[in-house]
């Protein structure tokens, strides 16, 4: 076939607008029906065409044999259009070493012509409630993030720039998620040059200054051989090293309250830090319940961290956040309208409540279709008043202090 997409001469047929072209070709599909029949939210359909984010190979294939099954390229020219939005999604990424499968499309062209059905997405009974809502999960797919424009914005603006934040809210409320969403975005959206290293400050091997210092460092592949104590006068020095190449270190600290040892966590330890972030170009993220001049007490003001840490407060979810995790949850989960309010309900626009609530609503209803019929009543009150005690007791379970 060649290659077709060095032949593509429309600025707008970049890889978003090729999306865009083929689910919107007679008959139309809207985003979150695309997005059901291969398994993603309809904003990520959204993020795919605007070129905020790029599909997975995975995903790129699930959505070619949508294509191919839905007639949605022009006949006789499947697999060179097919190909075309292969060679174009390579040329976006720089994954020239994923080759186009031709075997495996001319199969799904070849049982759709003979047979002249669809592929459908599964049934009820085979929904994975826990794939739909990852409840108390790690945040390891861009598509699972929703709402927080603001902060995520910010973040990545004054991360970018070099500037430190401090990011603080009440426990389950996103922290940790938004840390993960920054080393998830940070290759494509910060660049190849930043290198972002995570860790919880209640870790067990952060106790001490060194043990803080070598996990720093252990991010940085830097060998501690030989270094009984490595300190911050060699984290200065490396981090120098790597801003003098043209790098830039991103510190995410989770949990920062748990520096709270002042023997070794001292206003020394904290200037220190400080003056690496100033001076030796380390870009420094922490998260914690509360403000940083509280963790810090009197040491505060001595530490220097309040002259270059932008506080960034997570609250709940606005309500259009919360209307557009239900809708696009509700499309996989297949949630109907009643089902969508007594999410909105119960969630109370908390993003961990509504990733609950969600949860055991779809566990109830998979049961209920797998046969379990006395597991999901929703003309019963009484079932739904029992639902608002088991999601309580849950999130409290998780809440904690």
């Amino acid at each position: 076939m060649g290659n077709s997409y060095s032949k593509q001469k429309n600025d707008q047929e970049n890889l978003g607008g090729l999306l865009k072209i083929y689910r919107n070709r007679t008959p139309k599909l809207t985003q979150e029906k695309m997005g059901i029949r291969i398994e993603v939210s309809s904003t990520t359909i959204r993020n795919w065409e605007t070129g905020a984010i790029n599909p997975s190979d995975i995903n790129l294939i699930s959505f070619i044999e949508v294509c191919l099954c839905e007639s949605r390229f022009t006949p006789s020219k499947e697999l060179e259009e097919a190909q075309t939005l292969w060679e174009c999604w390579q040329a976006t990424t720089g994954r020239w070493d994923d080759t186009f499968d031709i075997k495996r499309f001319s199969e799904v062209l070849h049982n759709r012509t003979r047979s002249g059905t669809r592929s459908s997405g599964p049934s009820l009974a085979e929904l994975n409630p826990d794939s739909i809502f990852p409840f108390c999960q790690p945040l390891n797919d861009l598509q699972e993030f929703f709402g927080r424009v603001r902060e995520r914005s910010s973040l990545l603006s004054r991360t970018k720039m070099g500037g430190s934040t401090s990011i603080v809210g009440p426990r389950r409320i996103g922290k940790t998620w938004l840390l993960s969403y920054l080393r998830l975005v940070a290759p494509d959206k910060l660049g190849q040059n930043y290198q972002v290293i995570y860790f919880d400050a209640t870790s067990p091997d952060c106790n001490t200054v060194a043990q803080f210092t070598s996990r720093i460092l252990e991010g940085l592949k830097v060998s501690l051989i030989g270094l009984a104590n490595p300190d911050l006068v060699l984290l200065s020095s490396r981090v120098r090293e790597r801003k003098e190449r043209g790098e830039r270190i991103v510190v995410c600290i989770d949990k920062f309250e748990g520096l709270s040892n002042r023997q070794e966590f001292n206003a020394d330890f904290f200037s220190g830090l400080r003056a690496i972030a100033q001076n030796d170009g380390l870009v420094l993220i922490t998260a914690s319940k509360i403000h940083m001049k509280d963790i810090l007490g009197e040491i505060w003001g001595i530490s220097g961290l309040e002259g270059i840490c932008l506080e960034q407060k997570l609250k709940v979810f606005s309500r259009e956040d919360a209307d557009e995790f239900i809708r696009t949850k509700s499309q996989l989960a297949q949630f109907d309208q009643q089902e969508q309010q007594r999410l909105l309900k119960y969630g109370e626009q908390l993003p961990i409540c509504l990733q609950l609530a969600g949860l055991l609503l779809l566990q109830d209803k998979v049961l209920a279709a797998q046969g379990h019929l006395h597991e999901y009543r929703p003309k019963d009150e009484t079932y739904w008043l029992n639902f608002e005690a088991r999601l309580e007791e849950a999130y409290q379970a998780v809440r904690g202090g």
